[in-house]
């Protein structure tokens, strides 16, 4: 059976072990260098999104994001199940895991911000290629057309063309124009 007496010193010995631990783990995240690598992070990351030229260039701080946020939310949890009495340095732990999300939240949104502006731009510059490519396949197609039958398998190529810039493009609506009048 069961020995009560070295069972509730167990108990003891591990509650002040928890308490002891909690204890340093707040010390630890009350410190200037617990939440320094976060801070460096998010410097690094308004770098790379200053930095990037294409909207590809913006998925890896993206993605670096997204884990830095579940971090985040891992301290928030830790901070939820620390046990410890003093108040002030909890709310000191709190505001400072609050700052470097708030940093974290504006950075997110600068960075969806220029994805936005740069898959624009991205966008333009490949309807305008793709454009010019299905006006050449038009000329191109008049002079392959020679006879009605000719013509008509002209046409119908084209057209799929036209309905495949249409469905790639659809989302854009200044160059709806374009396509409607080629069409």
């Amino acid at each position: 059976y069961m020995d009560l007496t070295t069972l509730s010193e167990m108990e003891t010995e591990f509650t002040d072990d928890q308490q002891r631990v909690s204890q340093a783990t707040a010390q630890f995240l009350a410190s200037d260098k617990a939440l320094q690598p976060l801070k460096t992070q998010l410097a690094t990351f308004e770098e790379q999104i200053d930095k990037a030229q294409t909207s590809a260039q913006l998925d890896t701080p993206m993605n670096d994001m997204e884990k830095m946020s579940a971090d985040l939310d891992m301290l928030s949890n830790l901070m939820a199940s620390l046990s410890f009495d003093d108040v002030t340095l909890q709310t000191h732990i709190i505001d400072a895991i609050s700052q470097i999300y708030a940093q974290l939240n504006q950075s997110r949104a600068r960075l969806q911000q220029k994805r936005q502006s740069q898959t624009s731009v991205e966008s333009v510059a490949q309807f305008g290629a793709q454009f010019r490519l299905f006006i050449q396949g038009i000329t191109n197609a008049l002079s392959l057309a020679t006879d009605p039958e000719r013509c008509d398998d002209q046409l119908s190529r084209l057209l799929v063309q036209l309905e495949e810039l249409e469905s790639q493009f659809s989302h854009h609506d200044e160059f709806l124009d374009d396509m409607l009048a080629k069409r």
